[in-house]
């Protein structure tokens, strides 16, 4: 009997190279999946995306060149100011050694230009002029939602449903630019970086190198 138990049980083990296969099916499919995922992050990163001037460019692009512009604006709106008046005007002469900081942060080609690229960003990007340009999304509305918001600002006050969501007609405790800041120009950047010099001194000046 003990013969008989011991072979029953030798029967149901599973055979080392059932186990085998099972684990190399494991791994193909963990391969696959990863792969899989991999593709996913490349493909949503060379999406084109609209921008505001009606060009399309990659979105990986688009962030990097966005971080960067962020990063100028605060810190040398001087160069800001420059790669702005050089993205809208080619023949623009570069104020300086602005060229120098445009080409760390790779803004600026070698030979001085600004690839079609970025500066479609940065004219999507950038709006108002001289000491009152700001920094903006480039990215433009699809054009659903556009048609949307357009339709909406056409309607009156009394047109609009608020039956599931009452109006607030109480705004004695709300807090302006709570949530929200208005993007600082560059004359107010620079004010920062100069130390408070007056605005009016600051638009004197570039009138000056104009």
């Amino acid at each position: 009997m003990a013969k008989n138990h011991y072979t029953s049980k030798t029967k149901r083990r599973p055979k080392s190279g059932k186990r085998k296969d099972q684990g190399a099916e494991t791994m193909k499919r963990l391969k696959e999946h990863e792969q899989a995922e991999v593709q996913a992050v490349v493909e949503r990163a060379v999406a084109p995306v609209r921008l505001k001037n009606g060009s399309e460019e990659a979105g990986a692009m688009v962030g990097v060149v966005m971080m960067s512009l962020r990063k100028l604006v605060e810190t040398n709106p001087i160069a800001f100011y420059e790669l702005a008046m050089l993205s809208r005007n080619p023949h623009h002469e570069l104020f300086g050694n602005t060229g120098k900081a445009l080409s760390k942060l790779a803004l600026l080609s070698a030979d001085g230009h600004v690839h079609n690229s970025i500066r479609n960003v940065v004219i999507s990007a950038v709006e108002g002029d001289g000491m009152d340009m700001v920094l903006r999304s480039p990215v433009a509305l699809e054009p659903k939602i556009e048609a949307e918001l357009a339709a909406l600002a056409q309607k009156k006050d009394e047109d609009i449903d608020t039956s599931d969501i009452p109006e607030v007609t109480d705004w004695s405790k709300a807090e302006v630019g709570k949530f929200y800041r208005e993007p600082r120009t560059v004359g107010e950047c620079l004010q920062d970086s100069l130390g408070g010099i007056p605005s009016d001194i600051l638009a004197d000046v570039h009138e000056d190198k104009k």
